[in-house]
């Protein structure tokens, strides 16, 4: 068996559940849009591929009569979801820093479970470059739209020091005037760790706030997703019309390798898990499986938390993993962004010819981290957070929503990873947090 859970852990697991789960259900969950029908969220897809087979037609017959009508139906639908990116960024920013529990609140098990969080995360993320980027070169689309990007739009590459240094604006409000998304972004992150400090009262006020503005913007964005189809369509014909079938080929290749990096995240994560825990493969697969269905099946993460807590308990973890980590990781850990917004970011940058250096991509993961807290693990729900993490490294709104139209065609496997991420980081947590006996179902050899 693990360790027995050294003295305390008890109040670490109210203390999580409070401030974790309590937060996902009451901070960060917004009202859910009405129900669907079954097939529904398909729509984006299918309009997405009819625009790219339209286009593409248009582009080999020349006609191009419709391109300035799908041109300009296109830009107010992306101008519509781009209206609220800044108070919208800054909100789930300064709130999601709110759930990360403090110094004082944290034991043993509460540091090893951030641990494990943080080395799950920048793993997904270092595999999404180290494969993304070979991938990139070797199947990677040409950019065919680099000509849509207006020469005082595009970014270039600057030195690291004075990059650095615009990192904190002279005049906040003029970032926001400009909509220089980088430094608006830093400045959210110190201001919500600053929130932390504050008295109770304080606090819970700054809290209620930014929730209302953030909830707000997420009402407002719902409305404007629900025109997902026919914005996909008018850019995707926008675009096959301007470049032919080449950008049809680049979204197909992105699906294809999200799907293939979130399945070998999954299975690299149940390797780790079982080996560090010293757990049979076959035992882990067992007690995960049920859990997966049930990710499957409802595309909630969140969904998978009973089952998980049934199986950690078959394979005899110890309660802080079971009553404690696994609730904390489903309020923090969303072990598919790093790997989908990685990806998502390599091919648009490939797409428009923009060239991304080593400060774009560490803010860019820096910002998924934090914008990872700030939501639950519920279906499609990270395409709109995540947009302004995209427009802080320089890439067009119309690029990401163009990609963001096949999320359903991997919203099932991100939910998988997620739900792997959860129950990988309950067993890494026990062995993290030490253990002098090995459980019941260890391997007796590897």
């Amino acid at each position: 068996m693990f360790a027995r859970p050294t003295p305390g852990w008890q109040e670490y697991a109210r203390l999580s559940e409070n401030s974790a789960v309590e937060s996902v259900a009451n901070l960060m969950e917004t009202p859910s849009p009405p129900p669907k029908k079954k097939g529904a969220p398909f729509w984006g897809p299918l309009a997405l591929a009819a625009g790219f087979f339209l286009g593409a037609m248009a582009h080999g017959s020349g006609y191009a009569a419709l391109t300035p009508f799908t041109d300009a139906l296109g830009t107010i639908w992306v101008q519509a979801l781009q209206l609220v990116v800044i108070p919208l960024s800054v909100s789930l920013i300064v709130t999601g820093l709110q759930v990360i529990p403090s110094g004082k609140e944290m034991g043993k098990w509460g540091f090893a479970s951030l641990a494990v969080f943080a080395g799950l995360l920048l793993g997904a993320a270092a595999l999404a470059l180290g494969i993304g980027l070979p991938y990139i070169h070797a199947f990677g689309p040409e950019p065919t739209l680099a000509a849509r990007i207006e020469p005082s739009a595009a970014v270039p590459p600057v030195d690291f020091s004075i990059w650095f240094e615009s990192l904190v604006p002279r005049n906040f409000f003029a970032s926001l005037a400009s909509g220089d998304l980088l430094p608006i972004i830093v400045v959210s992150m110190l201001f919500g760790g600053t929130i932390r400090g504050l008295s109770d009262e304080s606090r819970a006020l700054l809290v209620k706030f930014f929730s209302a503005i953030r909830e707000a913007c997420m009402a407002y964005v719902r409305y404007v997703v629900v025109l997902l189809p026919l914005g996909a369509f008018c850019l995707a014909y926008s675009f096959a019309s301007e470049s032919g079938i080449a950008v049809a080929y680049s979204a197909l290749y992105f699906v294809l390798f999200v799907f293939g990096i979130l399945i070998l995240y999954l299975l690299l994560m149940l390797i780790v898990a079982s080996w560090a825990g010293r757990l049979r493969l076959r035992a882990v697969l067992r007690e995960l499986w049920p859990a997966l269905e049930i990710a499957i099946g409802s595309r909630s993460s969140l969904a998978t938390l009973p089952t998980l807590v049934e199986g950690a308990r078959n394979l005899d973890l110890p309660e802080p993993a079971r009553a404690a980590v696994l609730p904390l990781a489903g309020a923090l850990l969303k072990a598919n962004r790093p790997l989908s917004a990685v990806a998502k970011l390599l091919f648009v940058a490939t797409l428009y010819g923009i060239t991304l250096d080593t400060a774009r991509i560490v803010t860019f993961l820096a910002t998924i981290f934090v914008l990872s807290v700030a939501t639950p693990g519920i279906p499609s729900n990270s395409s709109s957070i995540s947009l302004g993490a995209y427009l802080a490294a320089g890439l067009p709104l119309e690029g990401v929503v163009l990609f963001d139209a096949t999320d359903p065609l991997t919203d099932i496997p991100k939910t998988a990873v997620n739900t792997t991420g959860y129950f990988a980081s309950s067993v890494l947590a026990s062995r993290v947090a030490g253990s002098s006996d090995e459980p019941s179902c260890a391997l007796q050899e590897v």
